[in-house]
């Protein structure tokens, strides 16, 4: 995150993803992590993914501390939870945070992993 940033107010993902033809195509969990990948920053979600190429749109709610120190480095988890398989094609996070200096204004640092 930019050196501006003060406090996370919001994040959301944006991923596009189907499964296949068998299975229930179910996303076990999305979530965001500390950088060491086991401390929950967020809450988890479960999207049910369809059959058809579809861009998901994942509020999820902050449960973790808001500081810059402790986003620096998150992680996004998707881990698939069902019997089945699906693909994913794009992954975009938007995280929003006050910026620090006086300022108090309200920024969205966005990130997009594609090809994968």
């Amino acid at each position: 995150l930019p050196a501006e940033c003060d406090t996370i107010t919001g994040v959301s993902c944006k991923f596009r993803a189907q499964k296949a033809a068998k299975g229930d195509g179910s996303v076990g969990t999305l979530q965001v992590t500390q950088s060491n990948e086991s401390t929950a920053l967020t809450s988890s979600s479960v999207p049910t993914i369809t059959t058809t190429m579809t861009t998901f749109t994942i509020a999820l709610t902050i449960t973790g501390a808001t500081d810059k120190a402790t986003w620096d480095g998150a992680r996004l988890r998707i881990v698939n939870g069902g019997n089945g398989l699906w693909d994913l094609s794009a992954v975009q996070l938007d995280i929003t945070y006050t910026t620090s200096g006086g300022g108090g204004g309200v920024t969205t640092q966005t990130a997009f992993l594609v090809g994968f």
